[in-house]
């Protein structure tokens, strides 16, 4: 995580961090989609392009061996 959070110089928070987020704004998780597996095709793709940026192979290896996550969160207020 930490050549991603580098590279697009960011901070991603665990998953229970936006989970609390949503709690304290009055949003309660309706659903939760996990689409990691979709987006391995597209960074697989990215990897092969010219010029691919090496970042590709963080964001593959991270989704691969389940430690980061592409997640649809559809939250309703309550």
């Amino acid at each position: 995580m930490r050549w991603i959070d580098e590279h697009y110089s960011c901070n991603i928070h665990p998953r229970s961090e936006y989970f609390k987020a949503l709690a304290a704004n009055g949003l309660v998780p309706i659903a939760v989609t996990d689409l990691t597996p979709q987006t391995i095709p597209y960074w697989e793709l990215r990897e092969q392009s010219s010029p691919a940026t090496g970042i590709e192979e963080p964001f593959l290896q991270a989704y691969r061996e389940g430690s980061f996550h592409y997640l649809l969160i559809v939250a309703d207020r309550v």
